[in-house]
C-alpha cells in the first residue's frame, strides 16, 4: 500500500537517549519519528552532547502525510538516509538543537496535495501558548554530502532569530534553492554546494533516487569516512553526493 497517514508517528520523548535506528524503513504514517527534545538547551549543553536522542543509519522514510523527522531542541546523527514524499517537510529541525546529517537524500515530490512548505525546516525559536517568543539556540546543523531536492522553488526555509545562535552548514550539498534566496543565506561554509534545477534522479515518479547519469552530484562529495551507500556499494575517493553511489 501507498496510502499515507494509515498510522501516528514514532515518538521519542524529551528524556531518551540513544535510539538507534539501522536498516529501517518507515512509510505510510503522519510523522516517521517525532522528538521531543530539551527545554533548555543552553542549561543542558553537556547532556545534548553527550548523548544523541536519535541515530538513524541507512534507513528509508516516506509517504509520510505531515513530516519524515519532526525534532526539536534535539541532537540527532544521521547517515546514508533516503527520505522522500511527505505532506510538509521531510525534516523539520524546529526550536533549535545539534544536527548532523552525511551522505542523505531529501526527496520530496509529493503528489497527493498542493505542497507550500520546504523539504528541510531549520529554526532557532518558536512561540509558546501565550503566543511570546522563545529563542532556542541552533547550536549546528550539518549536512554533509547531501542531496536536498524537490518540485518547490526553494527546498530549504532558513527561520532566523537574531536573539539565539543560529549555526549551520552544507558541506558539498546539492541543493534545490533560487540563487538570489541562496546568495542570501550562503556562509564560508557552505561555499562548496552547488545549486542544481535539473534532473538527479533516475525517475521519482518510481521511487529511483539512484543518480541520474547527467547528476552534478557525481564525483562532487568530499570523503566523509562513510565508505558505503545505502545499497551496500563501495564509494570511490571521490564520492558522490547523496546516498547512492553511481554505478
Amino acid at each position: 500500500s501507498q496510502t499515507p497517514g494509515q498510522w501516528g508517528r514514532i515518538l521519542l520523548t524529551g528524556g531518551s537517549s540513544d535510539n538507534i535506528f539501522e536498516w529501517t524503513k518507515i512509510k505510510n504514517g503522519t510523522i516517521g519519528i517525532d522528538i521531543f527534545g530539551v527545554n533548555d538547551i543552553d542549561l543542558l549543553n553537556k547532556p545534548l552532547y553527550e548523548s544523541p536522542q536519535l541515530i538513524i543509519k541507512n534507513s528509508i522514510i516516506y509517504n509520510m502525510s505531515e513530516k519524515g523527522i519532526s525534532a526539536g531542541g534535539s541532537k540527532i546523527e544521521g547517515e546514508n538516509l533516503l527520505i522522500f514524499n511527505c505532506g510538509t517537510n521531510l525534516l523539520d529541525l524546529s526550536y533549535g538543537g545539534h544536527y548532523q546529517f552525511n551522505h542523505c537524500t531529501f526527496a520530496n515530490f509529493w503528489s497527493f496535495t498542493a505542497r507550500q512548505t520546504p523539504s528541510v525546516l531549520l529554526s532557532n525559536y518558536y512561540y509558546d501558548l501565550k503566543e511570546q517568543l522563545q529563542n532556542r539556540p541552533l547550536l549546528k546543523a550539518s549536512f554533509g554530502n547531501c542531496i536536498i531536492d524537490g518540485q518547490n522553488e526553494n527546498e530549504i526555509f532558513f527561520d532566523k532569530s537574531d536573539e539565539a545562535e543560529f549555526n549551520y552548514e552544507m558541506n558539498h550539498c546539492v541543493l534545490k534553492l533560487d540563487s538570489e534566496y541562496w546568495d542570501e543565506w550562503k556562509n564560508q561554509s557552505s561555499a562548496e554546494s552547488v545549486l542544481s534545477q535539473n534532473q538527479n534522479f533516475i525517475d521519482y515518479e518510481i521511487f529511483d533516487f539512484t543518480l541520474d547519469s547527467n547528476s552534478v552530484a557525481i564525483d562532487a562529495g568530499v570523503n566523509l569516512g562513510v565508505n558505503l551507500d545505502l545499497n551496500g556499494l563501495p564509494r570511490n575517493q571521490e564520492p558522490d553526493i547523496g546516498c547512492f553511489e553511481y554505478y
